[in-house]
């Protein structure tokens, strides 16, 4: 019908609350407190890491993911 609606997406939609879940259920991750952005919004920061093992020893790596608005689908990467 003329009046009605369609909308296409180019991944499956994957909000932020459910990878903010999925990352709870994972084992050695602890969530840190957010960094802030030059303009002032929230950057969530998360620690995989192995407790057992010393500072000295760990590797670091940074990971950015959902930077742009269509960007949602990089949560699925492991």
């Amino acid at each position: 019908m003329p009046q009605d609606t369609v909308q296409f997406a180019y991944c499956i939609p994957y909000t932020y609350s459910q990878l903010i879940k999925f990352i709870s259920t994972l084992n050695n991750v602890q969530m840190l407190s957010p960094l802030k952005t030059l303009s002032g919004l929230s950057v969530p920061v998360i620690q995989i890491s192995d407790e057992l093992e010393p500072d000295y020893n760990k590797k670091v790596v940074l990971v950015t993911a959902r930077i742009h608005p269509g960007e949602s689908n990089s949560s699925f990467v492991t």
